[in-house]
């Protein structure tokens, strides 16, 4: 499982244990882990630093990720990925078919940043989430307004308004999670201007795309042309939610991820154990 731009792999909510006891008997357990220089990723050495600042590719996060199910022996696996971890989980997918099993997406695109527009998609939707991810801003606005802002994005007003305790709380909890400036910013530079448009067709393995229908952060529509470009792929959109699925629908979003991996167990003629 892959988080998005600047999360922990405890960002995940509970979706990675929820899985686990579902697919008991299907899969073999859920590896989670942190980008490098995120969280327990840490960078120690002072060149390893350097070269963080220097930055780093999607294919290079999707290369960390084989890195990890390598070094763990884990030979083929379901894949998932969230938002930025989408298109990290697009590239090894597609570079690496023979490990995947299948592919899960969860609110990312094949692309991002202006010139990689969905058909469909609103402009001011990137150019909003850019803007609001400018480190910058801390200075204008303070760090409390800036991490409100950006987690207020990954989730619709109407459930803010309606959970302000559970948003209060997580904004505590992120507010005290250790993300590492040059880690931040060098996912940002990653996502200035990326378009898998290509390699996404030539994808082989079963997908499932899931999006919520009122994202703030990347908008639906690219997950509608992901589907149209991934040639075994569908798409499952879920009313009223926003970028975290899982957190504001945490039971449609389990259902949906655990119904297509074990259709896929079936097709391949796999007993479950």
């Amino acid at each position: 499982m892959l988080t998005g731009h600047g999360m922990v792999k405890e960002e995940w909510f509970g979706l990675d244990l929820a899985l686990a006891a579902a697919l008991e008997g299907v899969c073999d357990g859920v590896l989670i882990f942190d980008h490098r220089g995120i969280g327990e990723s840490v960078v120690a050495r002072k060149d390893t630093r350097q070269a963080l600042r220097q930055g780093y590719s999607i294919e290079e996060g999707a290369d960390d990720a084989l890195a990890v199910a390598d070094a763990l022996g884990v030979d083929k696996f379901h894949l998932l990925g969230l938002s930025m971890g989408g298109l990290m989980s697009q590239s090894l997918a597609h570079r690496h078919p023979t490990r995947v099993e299948s592919l899960t997406l969860l609110s990312t695109g094949a692309g991002t940043g202006t010139a990689a527009l969905a058909p469909g998609e609103p402009s001011w939707v990137f150019e909003r989430f850019w803007k609001t991810l400018d480190p910058g801003r801390v200075l204008h606005v303070g760090h409390e307004q800036h991490l409100r802002d950006i987690e207020a994005m990954k989730f619709t007003p109407a459930w803010i308004a309606a959970n302000p305790r559970s948003f209060g709380e997580l904004l505590r909890w992120s507010g005290a999670v250790f993300r590492g400036a040059p880690a931040i910013m060098a996912q940002r530079q990653l996502l200035r201007d990326v378009s898998l448009h290509r390699s996404a067709r030539m994808i082989t393995m079963p997908t499932l795309v899931v999006h919520g229908n009122e994202d703030e952060m990347l908008h639906v529509s690219k997950s509608h042309e992901l589907v149209s470009l991934i040639p075994n792929a569908k798409l499952v959109v879920i009313p009223h939610s926003g970028h975290l699925t899982y957190v504001t629908h945490p039971q449609t979003t389990l259902d949906a991820i655990v119904s297509f991996i074990c259709q896929q167990t079936r097709k391949h003629g796999l007993e479950l154990r």
